[in-house]
């Protein structure tokens, strides 16, 4: 079976489709990721990272936040 090169030529450009599409994928989810993160530690007041270095297990947010 013999293939010509304009095969390969398609080959290559769905193989550099698929990469920069989930490249930008994975890129946006991380941006989304870090600005979260960012957000919400920046406007933590000093009592909440005080609870938050406490090691807080999920039983313990349950019966706090529990109904």
């Amino acid at each position: 079976m013999s293939y010509n090169i304009s095969h390969y030529i398609s080959l290559i450009n769905f193989i550099a489709v698929t990469i920069a599409s989930r490249g930008s994928l994975i890129v946006a989810d991380s941006l989304i990721i870090a600005v979260t993160w960012w957000k919400l530690f920046r406007h933590m007041s000093p009592v909440n990272t005080v609870l938050f270095r406490r090691h807080l297990t999920l039983t313990d947010i349950l019966l706090r936040d529990g109904e």
